[in-house]
């Protein structure tokens, strides 16, 4: 392991202490204010990286693996969108991706 490398970083947006526009790993302010990730963070680390370990990696990847499969069980399962014809005038520019017209 390298943990020489390992360098917290500051999510910089988050020093503002904003009502509004702050994150953290499990939720986020009311608002947000979406922009390149090099605007808020020297190093694209954003958090306390050198509290990181290898057990906690191993936990928070099959955390994410579980959810992942529940999501797409719940997906998979779902009933299918129905797509409905909700224009005035049909559109005059072609339909991207494939997609047929109703």
């Amino acid at each position: 392991m390298r943990k020489d490398k390992i360098k917290s970083g500051v999510i910089s947006f988050n020093k503002e202490e904003s009502p509004f526009n702050w994150v953290d790993l499990f939720a986020s302010g009311p608002a947000s204010v979406v922009s390149w990730t090099s605007s808020y963070s020297e190093t694209g680390v954003l958090g306390d990286a050198e509290r990181a370990s290898e057990e906690k990696g191993r936990r928070a990847y099959e955390e994410a693996v579980k959810q992942l499969v529940r999501f797409i069980t719940w997906f998979k399962d779902r009933p299918k969108d129905e797509r409905c014809e909700r224009h005035r005038r049909p559109p005059t520019f072609p339909i991207p991706w494939g997609q047929r017209p109703l």
